[in-house]
């Protein structure tokens, strides 16, 4: 008589530790209050994923026309279109003197430097960056649209952006990010968070 044994199926476990992972940036690379607030959207789905977005923190308040002014909590969230892996993902609030373009330019090198590799659309990738809002302007160029045309579309973005961005109004839609995000995000949950030290 032939004797089967149940197979087990191990489940990867939601865990509920809250990690806080430090930055340190130096003080010369805080610059004047001159400059326009950003919000950017992040994420990271290969390799050690905080390492990427640590990284691309550090990369963007090392341009000296970039001051870094706060970041969300880190979100783990559920892979999308032809990703695989499940994302990190979070927001971070810039004040820049870069104009739109440059900015997009500026983003898109950093991310060349964490390795990102361009492909298959919605793929998995080291870092992500992408303009959000860029003050309360409007813009439609060939290589930026701000407000970013999905943003509204993603609860990945849009819980992260309501943690330091609630207040901010979407200038197309006229309501504020809080207003314009639900209390309850399916899937996802926060996992930790940055905490930026400046140093002399």
């Amino acid at each position: 008589m032939k004797v089967y044994r149940r197979q087990q199926v191990h489940r990867k476990k939601r865990s509920n530790q809250f990690r806080c992972w430090n930055i340190s940036i130096p003080r010369e690379f805080c610059m004047s209050n001159d400059g326009t607030k950003v919000l950017i959207g992040m994420g990271s789905s290969l390799g050690v994923r905080h390492h990427h977005l640590q990284r691309g923190l550090l990369l963007m308040a090392h341009d000296p026309y970039i001051d870094l002014l706060s970041t969300s909590s880190v979100w783990q969230t559920m892979p999308i279109g032809a990703a695989k892996n499940p994302f990190y993902n979070m927001c971070a609030i810039i004040r820049t003197r870069h104009t739109p373009d440059d900015l997009m330019h500026r983003l898109l090198s950093i991310e060349k430097r964490c390795d990102r590799l361009r492909g298959v659309h919605w793929m998995d990738r080291t870092l992500d960056l992408d303009v959000l809002l860029y003050g309360e302007h409007v813009v439609n160029n060939i290589g930026i649209q701000v407000p970013h045309p999905r943003m509204l579309e993603r609860e990945f973005v849009m819980q992260p952006a309501k943690e330091i961005a609630g207040g901010w109004i979407h200038p197309i839609l006229e309501k504020t990010i809080a207003n314009a995000t639900g209390d309850f995000a399916a899937g996802m949950w926060r996992v930790g968070r940055f905490s930026i030290a400046y140093k002399n």
